[in-house]
């Protein structure tokens, strides 16, 4: 009897040990090609500048992406990816920018993806929509 109750006991650790190794962690390449799918669904002409070494939140630098809609000014996002929507939170407390008067910034938010757009004649609203419906979606 007691053989049993071990061997259930044993069982039931390695089930839960696998079940709970099983959860897909995404890959910060991956999160990025999920964005850039995202906001060229949205009609954004994307361009990359590549990790930035600059600019960094919580230890986290931030990839940086230069987006235009038709005749429009271009802006750019800087996309942070933290390991946790705390340090989201952590990292934005902590914002600051070098930036013109001019230049105004946004933050986007979808888990632990923190999106920063700046528009550099200070227009947040002409792309405003169109970037709230890329982010929610690149879950």
């Amino acid at each position: 009897m007691k053989k049993a109750i071990l061997s259930l006991i044993i069982c039931t650790f390695v089930l839960a040990l696998v079940i709970g190794c099983t959860k897909e962690e995404v890959s910060e390449e991956s999160m990025l090609s999920r964005i850039e799918t995202s906001l060229k669904a949205q009609g954004f002409t994307v361009v990359s500048e590549g990790r930035q070494s600059s600019d960094n939140l919580e230890q986290v630098y931030p990839y940086k992406y230069k987006i235009k809609q038709n005749e429009m000014n271009e802006d750019y996002l800087l996309i942070y990816i933290f390991s946790s929507k705390d340090l989201v939170n952590k990292g934005i407390s902590n914002q600051h920018y070098n930036i013109t008067t001019l230049t105004k910034f946004k933050n986007y938010i979808n888990k632990n993806v923190l999106v920063v757009h700046f528009a550099s004649e200070g227009n947040l609203d002409k792309y405003k929509q169109k970037l709230e419906e890329a982010i929610s979606k690149i879950s």
